[in-house]
Protein backbone atom coordinates (compact mmCIF):
# COMPACT_ATOMS: atom_id res chain seq x y z
CA UNK A 1 0.00 0.00 0.00
CA UNK A 2 1.04 3.32 -0.89
CA UNK A 3 -0.20 6.34 1.03
CA UNK A 4 1.10 9.95 0.69
CA UNK A 5 3.40 11.36 3.69
CA UNK A 6 4.96 14.36 4.59
CA UNK A 7 8.32 13.69 2.88
CA UNK A 8 6.32 12.21 -0.21
CA UNK A 9 2.79 14.34 -0.56
CA UNK A 10 0.74 12.93 -3.26
CA UNK A 11 -3.18 13.10 -3.10
CA UNK A 12 -4.25 8.85 -3.68
CA UNK A 13 -3.63 6.16 -1.50
CA UNK A 14 -2.39 3.19 -3.58
CA UNK A 15 -3.17 -0.28 -2.85
CA UNK A 16 -1.15 -2.90 -5.32
CA UNK A 17 -1.51 -7.05 -5.13
CA UNK A 18 1.65 -8.46 -7.06
CA UNK A 19 2.25 -12.24 -7.78
CA UNK A 20 4.36 -13.99 -9.87
CA UNK A 21 4.14 -16.50 -12.02
CA UNK A 22 7.16 -19.03 -13.67
CA UNK A 23 7.31 -18.61 -17.23
CA UNK A 24 6.64 -22.91 -17.00
CA UNK A 25 3.19 -21.63 -15.41
CA UNK A 26 2.16 -18.95 -18.06
CA UNK A 27 -1.35 -21.36 -18.79
CA UNK A 28 -2.37 -20.05 -15.08
CA UNK A 29 -2.52 -16.14 -16.02
CA UNK A 30 -6.33 -16.29 -15.68
CA UNK A 31 -6.31 -18.12 -12.68
CA UNK A 32 -3.88 -16.12 -10.82
CA UNK A 33 -5.25 -13.36 -11.81
CA UNK A 34 -8.76 -13.68 -10.63
CA UNK A 35 -7.26 -15.08 -7.85
CA UNK A 36 -5.36 -11.63 -7.04
CA UNK A 37 -8.25 -9.30 -8.20
CA UNK A 38 -10.62 -11.24 -5.20
CA UNK A 39 -7.94 -10.76 -2.53
CA UNK A 40 -7.36 -6.75 -3.59
CA UNK A 41 -10.94 -6.28 -3.95
CA UNK A 42 -11.13 -7.90 0.00
CA UNK A 43 -8.32 -5.61 0.95
CA UNK A 44 -10.21 -2.15 -0.78
CA UNK A 45 -13.45 -2.94 1.30
CA UNK A 46 -11.54 -4.01 4.10
CA UNK A 47 -9.50 -0.64 4.10
CA UNK A 48 -12.81 1.74 2.94
CA UNK A 49 -14.44 0.61 5.88
CA UNK A 50 -12.02 2.28 7.90
CA UNK A 51 -12.53 5.45 5.80
CA UNK A 52 -9.38 4.53 3.72
CA UNK A 53 -9.95 4.84 -0.17
CA UNK A 54 -7.15 3.66 -2.22
CA UNK A 55 -6.59 2.89 -6.57
CA UNK A 56 -6.23 -0.63 -5.95
CA UNK A 57 -4.67 -2.99 -8.64
CA UNK A 58 -3.87 -6.39 -9.28
CA UNK A 59 -0.84 -7.15 -11.47
CA UNK A 60 0.65 -10.59 -12.06
CA UNK A 61 3.86 -10.78 -13.69
CA UNK A 62 5.13 -13.94 -15.93
CA UNK A 63 8.54 -14.86 -16.08
CA UNK A 64 10.64 -11.32 -17.19
CA UNK A 65 8.46 -10.01 -19.80
CA UNK A 66 4.88 -10.53 -19.55
CA UNK A 67 1.88 -8.92 -17.12
CA UNK A 68 -1.55 -8.53 -16.80
CA UNK A 69 -2.85 -5.65 -15.04
CA UNK A 70 -6.29 -5.12 -13.57
CA UNK A 71 -7.99 -2.20 -11.59
CA UNK A 72 -10.24 -2.96 -9.02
Amino acid sequence: MLIPTQLNPGKENFLLELKYLKKSNKEKLEIEKLKALEQVAKYKSELAAEGIICRTFAIVFVGKSDFAVAEV
